[in-house]
């Protein structure tokens, strides 16, 4: 029975029939609860698809709320290292900008860099996403140092090599040149714009359209 109302939010979902829908999950929901118990990791699924129906209903902080009690009922399910995780907790940091929510977000981004740091080696791609991730936080939001710091991590990751020249690297020295400008280190921002035309000259050649950002970023 459970599927099949299940089956029928998710088709109301479709149709923009959002009230219809939501007090069929609502049910799904309560039915899942009373046979599974409210931790079964079954419970997390339909939770997932109510923070997708209040997400489309304008609803953030139900949306919010309906993830963040999926997250808990996973972290219970896999542990609380559990690479899964991840996806998880960057989707409650985003819901939780949606909400003006700086504080959750940073909370949630740090918790999935540290499952990522101890899951795999320091020099893969995915803790620099994360690494990346954060520091685009902080840097919306200010805290320009922090941020900085954690581009100049990211782009020194060895995995982000690329033949001979680093060039995956550029996008997070990119970022940390514009940091440290916003920070009045133009000196150093100027070591970071130099090697991001280097970059760039040796990838694309002098000659490309990508390349002329760079004296232009330099004047300014």
């Amino acid at each position: 029975m459970a599927e099949s109302l299940r089956y029928l939010g998710s088709l109301n979902v479709d149709l923009g029939r959002y009230s219809e829908a939501k007090l069929l999950y609502q049910r799904v929901l309560e039915i899942q609860k009373k046979a599974l118990g409210k931790n079964f990791p079954e419970v997390s699924a339909i939770l997932e698809e109510m923070r997708n129906l209040y997400s489309f209903m304008g609803e953030g902080q139900e949306a919010l709320s309906s993830f963040t009690r999926c997250l808990q009922i996973r972290e219970k399910a896999w542990g609380k290292d559990d690479l899964r995780l991840v996806e998880n907790l960057e989707e409650s940091a985003r819901a939780s900008l949606v909400e003006s929510d700086f504080n959750s977000a940073e909370l949630f981004l740090k918790l999935a860099l540290a499952i990522r740091q101890k899951a795999l080696a320091s020099d893969c791609l995915e803790v620099t996403d994360s690494m990346e991730n954060l520091a685009t936080l902080y840097r919306h939001h200010g805290k320009k140092e922090e941020a900085q710091t954690l581009y100049e991590q990211a782009a020194k990751n060895p995995d982000r090599f690329l033949a001979n020249n680093d060039y995956t690297s550029l996008p997070c020295l990119h970022k940390a040149a514009l940091t440290d400008m916003a920070l009045g280190r133009l000196k150093e921002a100027d070591i970071l714009l130099n090697r991001v035309l280097k970059l760039r000259k040796n990838f694309y050649g002098a000659g490309h359209s990508k390349v002329a950002f760079c004296p232009e970023d330099m004047a300014s």
